[in-house]
């Protein structure tokens, strides 16, 4: 008879902390992931994103399911073309 064990994660997720938005995409929390993202351009809320993640991620995600790239990769569009969409607004205003 086997018998299985869910394992947690303990401590502070480092992959959380630096790739928060994707990991947490990647792991089956898109909305979450989006959330993070976009707090993520708010300057005053940058650092507190990746330590809350770094923190939450091991609590927040199953250890057991499989890493979705495909999630992983669709959220670091979606934050590549948030980071795109800011810089082009600062330099058009910076323009004026």
């Amino acid at each position: 008879m086997t018998s299985e064990v869910q394992t947690k994660r303990s401590g502070f997720n480092f992959k959380a902390f630096f790739f928060s938005a994707t990991y947490y995409a990647g792991n089956g929390r898109f909305k979450k992931g989006l959330l993070l993202a976009i707090l993520g351009f708010i300057p005053i809320t940058m650092i507190f994103t990746g330590i809350y993640a770094g923190k939450k991620a091991n609590k927040d995600l199953e250890s057991d399911s499989p890493f979705n790239w495909k999630m992983a990769i669709l959220m670091f569009i979606i934050h590549a073309s948030i980071l795109n969409i800011t810089l082009s607004t600062i330099k058009a205003y910076k323009a004026l």
